[in-house]
């Protein structure tokens, strides 16, 4: 089997955006939600009386955002803007929740590219692939989180210390069965 090489326009090689999170990157999300739910349930078993754990439950914050990430220095010519999503839990240490415990964990994916390859066979003839390229980073934290009372803005601030992990991965697409394609992950 020979393989030609054809490009596509730039347009159609270069995609970034929010794509399905695998089952590994989502894991970091599903496990701080299920801390979330196990330390709402722990409160709720080891304080009998209603009225405290309702105290306890508003101490507990579970933020959401989109995030993006702006590439910076020679890393800005090789990838684009990325998106993201990240998730946590706040517990917050005082009742008028100005200190809190924050555990955040993140996933971007800053680039994606597709090139289209033919591979050719005198017995199957030619078959159209793309080469699908994606770089992404996860990332999980822990650390304080300040915030300003107020009643209807609140601004906090807080710092994490933890670890990321930044990977790229390849994979051939537009296979009749892709489960069958090899998936190959680079610059572990």
């Amino acid at each position: 089997m020979s393989a030609s090489v054809t490009d596509r326009s730039r347009e159609e090689r270069r995609h970034v955006g929010v794509r399905a999170l695998p089952v590994l990157r989502d894991s970091i999300v599903v496990a701080t939600f299920l801390a979330a739910a196990m330390l709402a349930g722990a409160t709720n078993e080891a304080h009998g009386q209603e009225a405290e754990s309702e105290r306890v439950r508003d101490r507990i914050l579970l933020p959401l955002a989109l995030i993006g990430g702006v590439p910076v220095g020679e890393f800005s010519e090789s990838v684009d803007f990325g998106y993201g999503l990240s998730a946590g839990l706040v517990f917050h240490l005082d009742r008028r929740r100005m200190v809190g415990l924050r555990i955040d964990a993140s996933f971007l994916e800053y680039g994606r590219k597709t090139r289209g390859i033919l591979l050719t066979d005198p017995l199957v003839g030619v078959i159209a692939l793309d080469i699908v390229t994606e770089n992404s980073i996860a990332s999980v934290g822990v650390g304080p989180q300040f915030t300003v009372p107020g009643e209807v803005v609140r601004p906090y601030v807080f710092v994490t210390a933890g670890f990321a992990y930044f990977w790229t991965q390849s994979f051939l697409s537009g296979a009749a069965d892709t489960s069958s394609v090899e998936r190959t992950t680079n610059l572990d």
